[in-house]
Order: structure tokens, then C-alpha cells, then sequence
């Protein structure tokens, strides 16, 4: 049957499926309260394609709502809590979702017979998922129930996820990379899965990792980097030596972080590369498999899917899980997808079956007959030690290039950074700032100035 969330009930045991911050909940006792919620679901007249938009917490609720809708046939549509009101009630219209589940709204209570789950039809919209909105704004991207399956497949052996994993995956359920690492080869495989918004600091994290013996851990840079911020205990390096796995994506993580996690930790992360055009990764060091020496390395391709790099560098990805479409836009629609292939905004090389991953198109100028990266600048910035962080945004004015210089830092730090980029021969304002603009999945907000 052609229902992800008939999949996941099929597991019956009482094997640990989730644990929240609330608690916990065995994979048979999860398909109770999905058929109940659905049940729910069904006596509100919620239905075969209709569309729903969840804004709970990262919890077990969300993850029922999530399933049950799957199990009627409606498509679900994920969005962070923390967006504003006003994106909330603008999504319930752009996507015409028929209810809005928030937090508190998942209940347990229906009485009366279960419906018989829906058989979706091979090409029927399943999901949607939001891109970051890194570039300024986001958009819905329609993605197939069918994808759930194809992508189990993709993935099934190049994480190392078995039915004995514990999985931490750092960002939030709501994003395309934590719903797809959860709800895919996690629970897809049988794996534990963990869901919290508590852990904030190092001690906290390794206490987490221990606690609940989790054996792959999924991050993004962001939280990457506050493990490098200071030396950490010898209780946190054994916490993260005990890891079977550690993914780092989202985002390409500084060579600076990369370097400090293996100097600290004697383990290097393993890089993966994908959009949420095709659901996730399309490239991913391996596990068990040696780390390319080249930190911009995002690793190889994973089977199944295809890569090719034109004139320009961009990179280009043909694979079995592509979505259908941006919702209600055409133009961008038209502009990403070229029949089988995706179009990205990155830029790259192939080194044999490995991706090296070069920049967002975006990140790239050309000031006096030379390219450079805001990444470059960027970087020149943080290895002063100076500044926690900084986000740099070009604007390019009759061929000259004015560089934005925001800076996080404990003190004004302004003339030191001055000085330290004063070989890129272009004008730069530099301006203290007490937080950086970024998306909710902790991207940074690269705006035009």
C-alpha cells in the first residue's frame, strides 16, 4: 500500500520509537494513538487530498498528527511553531489547508469504528515541506507520498541506521532535513528516534547522548560550532567518541569548526550535501567509509541518484525522489526543474564519485577582474578570535563592489576588523550588531543590502 504511515504501523513491537522531552513511546503503542487521532481526523471530515497544516512542537504529538494524517490520505503541510501569526495565517491560505494542528490540539479521545487507511495513487501529492528561506522568503515545495519509499531505499545502508540505532537529528522536525532523517530511515528502519528543544548548551547535549545511548547524531554547523567554542570536559569528548556516526549538513560547516571538532574531539564530522527538492541528501560521506581529506568534501553519491556540473559550475541532480513542483510557482517551478534534472543555486566540482562543494551562487562576486566568497571574508573575520559572529552581504554598483560587514562581538571590535580586511580593495561598512538576521532553522538571512 502506498501509505508511509501504514509502513510505520506495520512495526507493532515494544520497541522504543520515540522519546520526547515529555517521555516516551513503543511502536506499538505509537499505532494506537495514530489510528485514534486519525479516527478523529476522519469524524471531522478530513479526508483523501485534503491538505493540513501542522505548527506543533518538536514532540510524539507531532509525529502522530503527521502519521495520522498520512493514514486518511490528506497531504501534510509542516511549518515551525515559531513562525509569526501572520506567516501561519498567510500559509493556511497559500496552501488552502482545510485545519491548522498547533500545539495542545492532538487528543486521544475518539470513539468509534477506525477508517481503513487510504491507497494513494503512485503520483498523488503526499507532502509539502518549506525550503529554509535563506534567500529572503520561503517557498512550499509539493513533494509524493511514493517519495517516502524511494528515499527509504536511496538511503537504506549509507547512514549506518539499523533497528538498534538511537537517533539525535539536531535540527528541528519541521525542517525538510530533520522531517526526512525522523520519519524516513528512522522510523522507516524501526530506529529510536529523539525529539527535544532542551538541549542548549555542550554538558547538556553530552548528558542527552549518554542518557539515551544515542548512537548517530545528525547536526548542522550552528550548533557544530558551540561545541568548538571552548575546550570541552573529558566527560564530553568520551560522549562524543562514543558516537557511531556524526553527520554534519543543513549548511557547509567552516573549516575552522571542521578543524577544531578533530582536534577536540579526535573525530571528524561527516559531511552530506541535498536540497529539499529531493527531499535531502543527494551525497553524504559514507559511514564506515574513510573521510575525504577536503573538508569542502560533501561526499560521495548516493546510489541512485545522479550529479553533473555545467559551464558555470552549477550543480545539477537527477534523482528518483524529486518533488513535484513549487506551490502555485510557475516561474520558479520552471526555472528548478528541467524534466528529470534539478537545477540548484550551489556551485561545485566532482572529484570522481565526491562532491566538492564550492559556494551558493548567491555567496560569489566579482570585484576588479577577481572572484571572491563572502565564505572567504567571512572567515577572515571569525580568525581574529574577535568576533562571534558575522554575516557579510555584497551589493555590486556600476561594477564596483560595497561589502556589509555585520559583526557579533563583546566589545567594538570595528577598527580591528577594518584592519584585518583591509587587503580586499573594496569599500566595507562594518557594523555592530547584538544578533545576526536567520531564518528559523538558524541560516543566516542573506538579504541584498
Amino acid at each position: 500500500m502506498n501509505n508511509w504511515a501504514v509502513h510505520i504501523l506495520k512495526n507493532t513491537s515494544d520497541k522504543v520509537a520515540i522519546i520526547d522531552d515529555y517521555g516516551s513511546i513503543s511502536y506499538k503503542h505509537l499505532g494506537v494513538k495514530v489510528q485514534n487521532y486519525a479516527t478523529y481526523l476522519y469524524q471531522q471530515n478530513i479526508g483523501p487530498s485534503d491538505r493540513v497544516l501542522i505548527t506543533s512542537d518538536n514532540n510524539i504529538d507531532t509525529v502522530v498528527a503527521i502519521l495520522a494524517v498520512t493514514y486518511i490520505g490528506g497531504t501534510v503541510c509542516m511549518l515551525s511553531p515559531n513562525c509569526s501569526d501572520e506567516k501561519i495565517t498567510e500559509s493556511i491560505s497559500d496552501t488552502n489547508a482545510r485545519m491548522h494542528i498547533k500545539e495542545g490540539d492532538v487528543v486521544y479521545t475518539s470513539i468509534g469504528p477506525v477508517p481503513d487507511p487510504y491507497n494513494y495513487p503512485e503520483d498523488a501529492e503526499g507532502f509539502m515541506m518549506t525550503t529554509s528561506g535563506s534567500t529572503g522568503y520561503q517557498k512550499y515545495i509539493r513533494h509524493k507520498q511514493s517519495s517516502y519509499f524511494k528515499y527509504l531505499k536511496l538511503v537504506d545502508t549509507c547512514h549506518g541506521i539499523t533497528e538498534d540505532s538511537v537517533i539525535f537529528c539536531g535540527p528541528k522536525l519541521h525542517w525538510g532535513y530533520g522531517y526526512t532523517i525522523n520519519l524516513i530511515p528512522g522510523l522507516g528502519k524501526g530506529a529510536t528516534i529523539i525529539l527535544t528543544d532542551k538541549v542548549k548548551k555542550p554538558k547538556e547535549f553530552c548528558a542527552m547522548l549518554d542518557d539515551n545511548q544515542v548512537t548517530i547524531l545528525f547536526t548542522v554547523p550552528i550548533f557544530a560550532e558551540l561545541l568548538v567554542r571552548s575546550q570541552p570536559s573529558q566527560q564530553e569528548i568520551d560522549s562524543i567518541q562514543r558516537l557511531q556516526n556524526i553527520y554534519v549538513s543543513g549548511d557547509i560547516c567552516p573549516k575552522r569548526i571542521y578543524n577544531l571538532f578533530y582536534e577536540f574531539y579526535g573525530r571528524y564530522m561527516q559531511n552530506g550535501w541535498g536540497q529539499t527538492e529531493i527531499l535531502s541528501y543527494a551525497t553524504v560521506n559514507h559511514a564506515g567509509e574513510e573521510v575525504h581529506p577536503d573538508y569542502r568534501c560533501v561526499g560521495r553519491l548516493i546510489d541512485g541518484i545522479e550529479i553533473k556540473i555545467d559551464d558555470d559550475q552549477v550543480i545539477w541532480i537527477k534523482s528518483p525522489v524529486q518533488a513535484i513542483d513549487y506551490l502555485d510557482d510557475p516561474r520558479s517551478t520552471d526555472w528548478t526543474f528541467k524534466g528529470d534534472w534539478v537545477k540548484t543555486n550551489d556551485l561545485g566540482e566532482l572529484d570522481g564519485e565526491y562532491l566538492i562543494f564550492l559556494n551558493r551562487r548567491g555567496n560569489r562576486f566579482k570585484n576588479r577582474g577577481r572572484f571572491y566568497s563572502v565564505d572567504e571574508v567571512e572567515q577572515a573575520v571569525l580568525n581574529t578570535g574577535l568576533v562571534r559572529e558575522c554575516l557579510v552581504t555584497p551589493k555590486t554598483n556600476e561594477g564596483e563592489v560595497h561589502l556589509r560587514v555585520e559583526i557579533v562581538a563583546d566589545s567594538d571590535v570595528t577598527n580591528d576588523v577594518k584592519q584585518v580586511l583591509t587587503h580586499f580593495k573594496m569599500d566595507k561598512d562594518i557594523v555592530m550588531t547584538e544578533m545576526l538576521p536567520k531564518t528559523y532553522t538558524n541560516k543566516k538571512l542573506r538579504l541584498k543590502v
